[in-house]
């Protein structure tokens, strides 16, 4: 798996404009009813690291989400998507029954509001065709990743 430590900047950078009106957008869209361990906030935010970082498995992305033994300076995916919470056993963990569940019920309306969300400000913020080069982007995976580096966010 990844090295986190490297990612965390650009991961940073690119939630930036996202986490502007992530909440909202999840309250909008009722997007955690019936979910009490594993939030869409989570969730959106694991599915954007593992587009991110070309993950090959969940099985090894719920892996490292769940490694609490991160010490020191050192970032790890569970502080990158803040997941780093406890219960009263410990440090909370995802299975991957839970996270299956997950991905099978939850409406994909909230990552489609994220994404035009966020195509309305990557257009704002970059020259004219500055995206052209990109060809047609239908989602918030690879093809958006790879115009990052051009555009300039601004709070």
């Amino acid at each position: 798996m990844a090295n986190f430590t490297s990612y965390t900047r650009l991961f940073q950078l690119l939630c930036a404009p996202l986490l502007t009106f992530l909440d909202e957008a999840i309250w909008t869209h009722n997007s955690d009813a019936g979910y009490h361990k594993f939030s869409s906030r989570h969730h959106l935010l694991l599915s954007l690291v593992a587009h991110f970082i070309g993950a090959k498995s969940a099985n090894a992305l719920l892996e490292e989400l769940n490694d609490t033994t991160c010490v020191g300076q050192a970032r790890n995916l569970r502080q990158m998507i803040d997941f780093d919470y406890f219960d009263r056993d410990g440090p909370v963990t995802l299975n991957q029954s839970n996270f299956s569940r997950a991905n099978k019920n939850r409406s994909y309306r909230l990552w489609r509001y994220c994404f035009h969300q966020l195509w309305k400000q990557a257009k704002a913020q970059c020259r004219p065709n500055q995206l052209a080069g990109l060809g047609q982007i239908l989602a918030v995976d690879g093809t958006f990743f790879a115009c990052l580096d051009r555009m300039l966010w601004h709070p």
